[in-house]
């Protein structure tokens, strides 16, 4: 299991932010969850791949929590990297 906080420092409030994090392969089962603040959106629960889209006043945050099996055939080490995008249009400074 492990944890993605996504937090608005501003100046300005977003809506549609892009949350992702493609899984590695050596991931099975995945599901994941959020947990937001304040007025932040985000979707309560998801399986496989996170591809999401939040909400974020000012301040605010969202935490996904993603948990998943390790394939024991595993051998080398899990690199994972999740990511937010800014929506469409939108700058973030």
């Amino acid at each position: 299991a492990y944890r993605i906080d996504v937090h608005n420092a501003g100046p300005s409030a977003v809506r549609g932010a892009r949350v992702t994090d493609p899984l590695p392969a050596e991931l099975h089962g995945a599901t994941w969850s959020c947990v937001s603040t304040g007025g932040a959106h985000c979707t309560a629960a998801g399986t496989g791949d996170l591809d999401d889209l939040v909400d974020l006043g000012v301040g605010e945050s969202a935490s996904y929590t993603v948990v998943a099996t390790l394939d024991p055939a595993a051998i080398a080490t899990l690199v994972n990297t999740a990511a937010v995008a800014a929506p469409t249009g939108v700058t973030d400074p």
